[in-house]
């Protein structure tokens, strides 16, 4: 099937880049909204090497396109990360998405891993059975998962300053 980007560029807005010094939710100088990068060509690697996971994973349902659901999915490491534009603001509290991210995270959860919802710098860390309101602790914190391999599932995850 194969995705493509289209008029998409909201990872231009929501994601950091600090070879630009580009804050999370601000347009990259370099973003002709709705068109593409202007210098795509010599992009730095921190775009080069990022993976949408709309374009890449064909099984996400419609909800996850970008410009429809106002958030970029990719992963990290063994997390899914929901990295939102300001009008998907609590996304996570909305019925029809914890439901989404609810499965994700039963997929993930027996690998060590679970969906983090991010709001600029505000974190929200979701397992099957429980969400983590991490508060603004993106980069200035450390995740501290406990996970318990004999039963394959996360048993908490809490925040410790870097």
């Amino acid at each position: 099937m194969g995705r493509s980007c289209g008029d998409c560029s909201l990872c231009c807005k929501v994601l950091g880049v600090g070879a630009v010094q580009k804050k999370n939710l601000t347009w990259c100088p370099h973003c002709d909204i709705g068109k593409g990068c202007r210098i795509y060509e010599t992009r730095p690697e921190e775009c080069r090497d990022f993976k949408c996971l709309w374009l890449v994973d064909d099984s996400l349902p419609p909800e996850f396109q970008p410009t429809r659901s106002r958030f970029v999915t990719y992963f990290k490491g063994k997390c899914l990360v929901i990295d939102c534009d300001t009008p998907a603001r609590n996304i996570h509290l909305d019925k029809k998405y914890a439901a989404l991210f609810a499965r994700l995270a039963a997929n993930l959860e027996p690998h060590g891993g679970f969906v983090s919802v991010c709001y600029g710098e505000h974190m929200v860390a979701i397992t099957p059975r429980e969400v983590f309101d991490l508060g603004a602790t993106r980069r200035t914190h450390q995740l501290n998962v406990s996970f318990n391999p004999a039963l394959r599932m996360i048993e908490s995850i809490s925040v410790e300053r870097l």
